[in-house]
């Protein structure tokens, strides 16, 4: 398993070990997205690890709770910009199941 975390433009890096990213997992940001739409929560967080071994992994987890999509979950790889894109295009989807 292959810990990362963010640099400051919000692009996965490999952690040199795992006390580092335990210590910047403690006190990051983690988000890239947080939205209610009618009954559902839909949120986008970076992971900080992968299971797999790829050149890139998919880091970063939108997950809806509630609603017409409960429990759709996707993943992708890339920055912070990458996943809030990911977060805004299922925000699309479930507010066009609620209307």
């Amino acid at each position: 398993m292959q810990h990362y975390i963010l640099d400051l433009g919000g692009s996965p890096v490999p952690a040199h070990d795992i006390q580092t990213w335990a210590v910047w997992f403690q006190t990051a940001n983690l988000s890239a997205g947080y939205d209610v739409i009618g009954d559902s929560v839909i949120r986008t967080d970076f992971q900080g690890f992968a299971l797999e071994s790829a050149i890139q992994p998919h880091l970063w987890l939108t997950k809806v709770i509630g609603g017409p999509l409960d429990q759709v979950q996707d993943r992708c790889p890339g920055t912070r910009e990458d996943a809030a894109a990911m977060h805004a295009s299922i925000c699309q989807r479930v507010r066009a199941l609620t209307e």
